[in-house]
């Protein structure tokens, strides 16, 4: 059973029994609803949060005003994760420079090595790609030169053109990279110079995100969530984006909506989804003893009877669907503190107090100077389209 996703907004998950519980004002059952609080509660966690509460909280960009007609806070999330997918959705112009950035990046890199083969992969490749983050390049040179020297030498063209405003070279990661951050379109570009799995990846994802439509809509929020804390580079012991959506898919794959066929799937909203996945992971999940595998339906698995999670401790383990012998949650060695990134998302969620902000979402995602710079080119779009 899976959700249907379409032009009309109205046919975007919108379930028959959400739509009966708000038509007739019903509360939603306890269990499908995060907890209250009382007064001195709220306050700590509003400290947590580190904001001062104001008089007047203003709506956050992101946010289409018929979201807020949502009482119920669960539908209000469901909407506002929406709302944020659709506010991150690439527009016109970022769409030509992005194009631009990858044609005049291959006619460098043609230039160096004429027979080079270059491709694009990971999220940007996917359709998982935040308009903040860098878009993988791959390159094979077809030629016997290193990947050191291949990332030398394309770093001195890039200088000698100044088509960089800065650039750093990365030997010692598991995938050497070269990351620049391009002068006239202000896009980052990691390029690296090997086609390996990243490249097999592309389709795995498009073939789990059919199965589990609700998957990239949570991406995109703890996508976003991780970058605003610098906990979403691989390199520093962050999540990186192969590492997020293995650990997205195993919790849909683990929630009851998919359990028993799916019958009650149409009970659940993209609020359920989000906030199972801050409790399983900054609460619930056994990082010492248990790894996770998305292969089929999902399944969890003992740490030692793996080779290669011997002696890990409380680290992420997650194995690799393209191959059994891979642990790519391996170089996540900030998973303590990104779990107690979790748990404090988790509470400012189920607070549910707006003093600081009028929507949920937004007591988790701060509205930074890119998101206030943003032009809400969705909401405009969805003006245009009901004309």
């Amino acid at each position: 059973m899976h959700l249907h996703v379409g032009k009309n907004r109205a046919n975007r998950f919108l379930y028959s029994k959400l739509s009966s519980d708000t038509s007739q004002n019903k509360t939603r059952s306890r269990s499908r609803t995060p907890k209250s609080y009382s007064q001195s509660d709220r306050r700590n966690l509003i400290t947590l949060y580190g904001s001062t509460p104001t008089e007047e909280p203003q709506l956050a960009p992101w946010v289409r005003e018929s979201t807020l007609t949502f009482k119920d806070p669960l539908l209000l999330l469901h909407e506002e994760i929406i709302d944020f997918y659709d506010f991150m959705q690439p527009n016109p112009l970022e769409k030509a420079n992005q194009e631009d950035i990858l044609n005049r990046l291959t006619a460098m890199v043609k230039s160096i090595w004429p027979d080079a083969e270059i491709q694009v992969f990971g999220s940007f490749a996917n359709g998982l790609w935040l308009p903040t983050s860098d878009i993988d390049v791959s390159v094979r040179t077809n030629t016997n030169l290193s990947t050191r020297a291949s990332i030398d030498l394309l770093a001195a063209s890039l200088i000698k053109t100044k088509m960089a405003s800065e650039l750093e070279k990365i030997y010692t990661a598991r995938v050497p990279l070269l990351k620049f951050l391009d002068r006239s379109t202000s896009l980052s570009i990691d390029v690296s110079f090997s086609i390996g799995q990243g490249m097999e990846w592309i389709n795995l994802v498009k073939d789990y995100l059919v199965k589990y439509p609700e998957a990239k809509y949570i991406i995109f929020v703890l996508k976003y969530y991780l970058k605003q804390r610098e906990l979403n580079e691989t390199f520093n012991g962050g999540i990186g984006s192969y590492l997020l959506f293995c650990m997205v898919i195993s919790s849909i794959q683990m929630h009851p909506a998919h359990k028993d066929g799916g019958k009650h799937y149409g009970g659940y909203t993209l609020g359920h989804f989000l906030v199972h996945f801050f409790q399983l992971y900054g609460h619930e999940f056994n990082y010492s003893d248990i790894g996770i595998d998305i292969k089929w339906n999902g399944s969890y698995f003992q740490k030692r009877n793996k080779e290669w999670c011997k002696g890990k401790g409380e680290f992420l383990c997650v194995e690799c669907p393209q191959g059994t012998n891979n642990d790519i949650g391996r170089g996540a060695f900030r998973i303590k503190l990104i779990r107690e990134a979790f748990k404090h998302a988790l509470s400012m969620i189920c607070s549910q107090t707006y003093v600081s902000a009028k929507t949920p979402l937004n007591l988790i995602l701060i509205s930074d100077d890119f998101i206030k710079n943003r032009k809400p080119y969705h909401i405009s779009q969805c003006l245009a389209d009901n004309t």
